[in-house]
């Protein structure tokens, strides 16, 4: 069964009780107004898979990794474990040219910073876990370089997981994707609508609690 949240909330608010598939549309992947990926830009690479005899259309592995990438850090600010096996799962099954697609993606869709600190925690945990980074893994930060000071506050916090992503890191990302017109338009009507102070009550507030929460 599905229903709209936005004409009502859980008929059970408990979080264990809850739909048990909870489905986001989204007409844009954006946080608010501001677009962290161009979904024409991830239209080639759909590919349809059968699934209990439905086709289904989905994102390639490279794409479908590097969206998992983004939206952990934008709108989300967590690597969570979910994300670190997803991580390990995906680049187990790709082959070289599969690498390379991956870096393509990042590349097109400016996100190389968010990239390069996602693996590089996912490296520094499967090191401290299993006493190596994993081939493919390296392999992609052989091309981003290590994010350092990201592994540095992951060692502080002894290795803690959820691992928080801070302001700096999210502002960072931002200032990358900065080159995108159409992230530049979606900054420019966020702050049109920011304007309002019930949608600037709305996103400092989620600002606030995204940065104080332990998951999601």
């Amino acid at each position: 069964m599905f229903h709209d949240v936005k004409y009502g909330g859980y008929s059970n608010p408990h979080p264990r009780k809850k739909d048990v598939c909870d489905v986001d549309l989204y007409q844009k992947i954006a946080a608010s107004y501001v677009l962290y990926l161009d979904k024409r830009k991830l239209e080639r690479y759909v590919t349809e898979v059968n699934m209990s005899d439905n086709k289904l259309k989905v994102l390639m592995p490279e794409a479908d990794l590097v969206a998992i990438i983004i939206h952990s850090i934008i709108p989300e600010m967590l690597c969570t474990l979910f994300v670190y096996y997803a991580t390990l799962y995906y680049t187990a099954k790709m082959d070289s040219e599969e690498i390379k697609s991956v870096m393509k993606i990042t590349n097109e869709n400016n996100v190389r910073f968010s990239a390069k600190a996602h693996c590089s925690l996912i490296a520094e945990l499967h090191k401290a876990a299993h006493g190596l980074v994993p081939e493919k893994i390296e392999a992609i930060l052989a091309e981003l370089d290590d994010e350092t000071r990201r592994k540095r506050i992951l060692l502080e916090n002894d290795f803690k997981m959820p691992h928080k992503y801070g302001l700096s890191s999210v502002v960072r990302i931002l200032l990358e994707k900065i080159k995108e017109s159409a992230f530049r338009r979606s900054v420019f009507k966020q702050m049109m609508h920011i304007l309002n102070p019930k949608v600037a009550k709305w996103v400092i507030y989620n600002i606030i609690w995204r940065c104080r929460r332990e998951t999601y």
